[in-house]
């Protein structure tokens, strides 16, 4: 049995007798009675404190038996059984008591066989209050006991849940791999015979992309700085394809560099600004990657120069991209993230997210 729990029914007994004994002194004072504190705390706190003795046992018996489901009448009877030897033991203890505290305090004369034998109508008559006493116990007991276990399934259930989200989050973050190394390998193979020193220049720069990416296997979260070397590998890669054709230019404030961001966040959203503009018309790429820090929110923009969107569900449109990021945010981040798109007045898409700042995060 735990001692808390011993403890609480201590308390709750000590305050049920504390509240009986004023109880006592507004039915006394009313009726002009003299009242005598001394005299109710000899003579009634033992009948309280006396259920000490018996609260292990009967912890560990109705905990044995709880009333559930099935058989919740037999196990009623079980535990109600029990209880009225119980009640008659602890009636017959604290009558005991109390006339051993009078004859201690008070002078009178201490006769256990008028208690026992000449008294054992009153004391049969009083077992029925030690009766409900015990079923109050009981009650305190199980109230404690389900109010634990319901803690326990929720924390059961909440670890669950992290499980289930971290798990998620995982097949999420193994989804971009595949796919950015499917457009690299696709990128490669168009250049081999056109191109050879090209090629030659984006599969050395595509094995330092997969040695970092390898590095951020184990990682769910990066510093912003680790986050936008991981971004240049990829750029650097895609500037050996389109040349002169894709610029892209940084503005980070500097204090936001050594703050964590999912791993791999950016890289999604350059991909989709260079694949509706470079793959799509022949313009010149222009990309801005900023951050800023505003009342405990970091912001992160991509804007681009492209023609922007025009489809009203283009998140869901979009593939692994976009719509990858958006999931991964939700799952980090709940409600305290926010990914907006949205198209700019002079041509162009802003694809902006916010998240909380922090500087030590582990889902691992």
């Amino acid at each position: 049995m735990q001692s808390k729990t011993l403890f609480l029914i201590f308390l709750f007994l000590l305050g049920y007798g504390f509240f009986e004994i004023i109880s006592s002194l507004v039915y006394y004072t009313e009726s002009g009675v003299v009242f005598s504190w001394s005299d109710k705390f000899i003579s009634r706190l033992p009948i309280y404190l006396t259920w000490i003795l018996f609260i292990p046992f009967i912890y560990v018996f109705v905990i044995k038996h709880r009333i559930e489901k099935p058989n919740v009448l037999t196990k009623i009877i079980l535990i109600g059984l029990p209880g009225i030897l119980i009640a008659a033991l602890h009636r017959t203890i604290a009558e005991i008591i109390i006339e051993l505290l009078q004859g201690l305090f008070f002078g009178l004369p201490i006769d256990l066989k008028e208690i026992l034998i000449t008294k054992k109508y009153f004391l049969f008559a009083y077992m029925f209050d030690s009766y409900l006493m015990y079923w109050m116990i009981v009650a305190v007991i199980f109230t404690f006991d389900y109010y634990k276990k319901f803690n326990e399934n929720r924390l059961i259930a909440s670890q669950l849940q992290s499980k289930l989200s971290l798990a998620e989050l995982n097949m999420l973050k193994m989804q971009i791999h595949p796919h950015f190394l499917f457009n690299t390998l696709n990128t490669i193979s168009a250049l081999v015979h056109k191109n050879p020193d090209d090629a030659d220049k984006m599969i050395s720069r595509l094995s330092d992309l997969l040695r970092t990416s390898l590095e951020y296997s184990g990682k769910h979260f990066v510093t912003l700085k680790e986050e936008t070397d991981f971004l240049n590998l990829y750029l650097e890669i895609q500037k050996v394809r389109f040349k002169e054709r894709l610029n892209v230019v940084f503005n980070l404030d500097p204090f936001s560099l050594d703050i964590l961001v999912p791993a791999i966040i950016l890289q999604p959203i350059v991909e989709n600004s260079i694949k509706h503009v470079l793959e799509k018309t022949k313009d010149v790429c222009e990309i801005k990657i900023s951050s800023s820090l505003n009342n405990n929110i970091l912001t992160l923009e991509v804007i681009d120069n492209g023609p922007g969107i025009l489809e009203a569900n283009y998140m869901n449109k979009d593939g692994v991209g976009l719509s990858n990021v958006k999931s991964r945010l939700s799952q980090i981040y709940s409600n305290e993230q926010s990914l907006k798109i949205k198209n700019l007045e002079n041509r162009g898409l802003l694809v902006s997210i916010e998240i909380p700042i922090q500087t030590n995060r582990n889902l691992e």
